[in-house]
């Protein structure tokens, strides 16, 4: 295989990988969406307990999504200036820093058997995704502190997103309740109805043809 051919199908391997966690964000992003309705259902049902885990396993699906929008931005940067470095004929230990990086710092099979559990069981993707973040979060480096919090028992960026879910869910289900309640004019009664409205203005027309 030529030198030529080589690259391209590293560059093909490349873009695969990239699509295949663009797929897997998709799926998360769609899932974590659709949490809100079940949170606020277990809510009303008065199962405030499990509601509240509800807002937890949310928050690691948005933070894992994030995390692959993370790895996304990584290796576009990466394949992009192994690509330019290339071309230059130049710094060779830079291109191999970034194929060790597409090759260790990312397991595209792994992360797909992981999506498929976690479609299957809920609570060993949720294990799973803290595992994750986990050892992400024990880098020393302070733009992965930022980016996936501290390695911390109870970690104040997650806690601060949880109880933001917690006040969102209560404004929609207070805005649900006062949707419900209809005054009496809105309702109808007492107000006059659309038909009588019509007989009214149907009577003055009437009257302005006679006086014509």
């Amino acid at each position: 295989m030529s030198k030529i051919d080589k690259e391209l199908k590293q560059e093909q391997e490349i873009a695969e990988g990239l699509a295949t966690i663009q797929d897997a964000r998709g799926s998360i992003d769609e899932l974590a969406k659709r949490y809100d309705e079940w949170i606020d259902q277990a809510a009303e049902l008065g199962e405030d307990e499990y509601s509240d885990q509800l807002i937890a396993d949310q928050v690691e699906l948005e933070e894992f999504s994030r995390n692959l929008s993370f790895f996304e931005v990584r290796i576009r940067e990466g394949a992009v200036s192994a690509r330019a470095f290339s071309k230059l004929k130049a710094l060779p230990g830079v291109m191999s820093c970034c194929k060790s990086l597409l090759k260790k710092g990312l397991d595209l099979p792994k992360i797909g058997k992981q999506m498929a559990g976690f479609k299957t069981s809920l609570d060993k993707a949720r294990t799973s995704l803290r595992d994750l973040r986990s050892e992400l979060s024990a880098s020393k480096d302070p733009v992965y502190t930022d980016l996936f919090g501290k390695k911390t028992r109870e970690d104040p960026k997650i806690t601060a997103k949880i109880d933001a879910k917690k006040q969102a869910r209560e404004a929609r289900l207070a805005a649900k309740l006062a949707s419900t309640t209809v005054s009496p004019v809105e309702s109808g009664v007492g107000a006059e109805t659309p038909s009588t409205d019509i007989d009214a203005i149907t009577a003055m027309i009437d009257s302005e043809k006679k006086k014509k």
